[in-house]
């Protein structure tokens, strides 16, 4: 099958025109035409838009017309699986974290105050250990994971 064959399936089953297909995938609309009547051959690049776009194509096809057209074809079900899996960034935002790290603060007792220290008092008292006057206590500990969520420990 030639690539103008694969194009023309690729917009028979997307249910996209020639200007359509061009708009999506960021390409001017003659190198889509000039694909379809076989005057040029794909760039790498432009398979990699197509499949950028496009992530259901199975690859293979697209560059040696290995068969199925589809990656869901190959592997349905462990698509799905995966699709519910990946996590989604930027899902909770930045107020919703703060807004739940507050609502877990209200059921903790709040901590009490400390004064400052002296810090040139504590380096001249004790100038051998200069780094004493950096200790502090631990207010809380936040532990982010990998899939999004995190989990904050109050001593």
């Amino acid at each position: 099958m030639k690539f103008s064959k694969q194009l023309q399936k690729i917009m028979h089953h997307f249910g996209l025109s020639t200007t359509e297909l061009a708009d999506k995938i960021l390409v001017p609309k003659a190198t889509i035409s000039h694909l379809i009547s076989e005057r040029n051959k794909p760039s790498l690049e432009f398979i990699m838009k197509l499949h950028t776009t496009f992530p259901t194509l199975n690859l293979e096809w697209l560059i040696y017309e290995k068969e199925p057209f589809l990656v869901t074809e190959i592997y349905p079900k462990s698509i799905e699986k995966d699709q519910n899996k990946i996590p989604v960034l930027n899902e909770i935002s930045e107020v919703e974290m703060v807004n739940e790290i507050e609502n877990e603060d209200q059921n903790e007792s709040q901590p009490e105050e400390i004064e400052p220290k002296n810090i040139n008092q504590n380096i001249t008292e004790n100038p051998k250990n200069i780094l004493s006057f950096q200790s502090k206590e631990i207010d809380c500990i936040v532990i982010f994971y990998n899939d999004g969520s995190f989990k904050k420990y109050n001593p």
